[in-house]
């Protein structure tokens, strides 16, 4: 208080010797340094609590792993797989059947039930043995569906149980010839099938599918073959890679 007034605030730091342009400069400085914190704090907490950005959809990473394991190459058997034993089916469900059956303990199958016969090896001679045993055994036990897949199943396996004609020949199995480049999800095998002295062989190209964990047959249509030669000469015959128990 001077002189009975009393004095504003400017007056009493002008009258203290201290710079109020000093103090002013202060303030602000620590509002822009509290604002400065306040809008770090935000950024932060924002970042921290933003939805997280949505991870690649699996399905096409799924397609891309199917297709690449789809081109892995199988060998091209230019000659019979080895240590294979060749053994009439004597199963129940084919009576009358003495037509012989290759297996082997590295092909397979090495799963046998009185309804089914399967598990075979993930390669080109894995996909023969499934060949020849799938195409006999579905051809007289048509209602073991578990061999084929595919749009046809249902007409080929009905086709199957109308058909009872018997020419009166032994059938046996006498050549293969892998088609195209096999892979570990499809082998195209045409085999030919010897039919006893009077007929000349006929030949049956089959689409073999790895599903669910097997070699099984693909039937487009209600026949299993894809095509079907029904007398091969022997000159044809003698394209194909032996295979048969003889």
């Amino acid at each position: 208080m001077e002189g009975g007034r009393t004095l504003g605030f400017a007056a009493w730091v002008g009258g203290t010797g201290f710079d109020g342009r000093k103090l002013i400069v202060v303030v602000v400085s620590a509002v822009a340094a509290g604002a400065a914190i306040v809008l770090m704090a935000l950024m932060l907490f924002n970042k921290n609590t933003s939805p997280a950005q949505a991870a690649p959809a699996p399905a096409e990473t799924t397609v891309r792993d199917a297709a690449q394991e789809a081109a892995q190459p199988l060998e091209v058997l230019v000659a019979p797989p080895a240590n294979v034993t060749w053994s009439p089916n004597a199963s129940p469900s084919t009576p009358g059947a003495a037509i012989s059956l290759p297996s082997s303990p590295e092909y397979g199958p090495t799963v046998t039930t009185n309804t089914y016969v399967g598990g075979y090896e993930r390669s080109s001679a894995g996909a023969l043995v499934a060949a020849t045993q799938i195409v006999t055994r579905f051809g007289v036990s048509p209602e073991q569906n578990a061999y084929l897949i595919g749009p046809g199943t249902d007409e080929a396996l009905e086709r199957s149980r109308q058909d009872t004609s018997v020419d009166g020949e032994q059938n046996s199995f006498q050549g293969f010839k892998i088609l195209g480049q096999p892979t570990n999800q499809q082998v195209l095998i045409d085999l030919l099938i010897g039919r006893g002295a009077r007929f000349q062989p006929s030949a049956c190209t089959l689409d073999l599918r790895w599903s669910d964990g097997d070699w099984r047959i693909y039937a487009p249509t209600s026949d299993v073959c894809l095509s079907v030669q029904q007398a091969v000469s022997p000159s044809d015959s003698a394209s194909y890679v032996q295979w048969g128990p003889g």
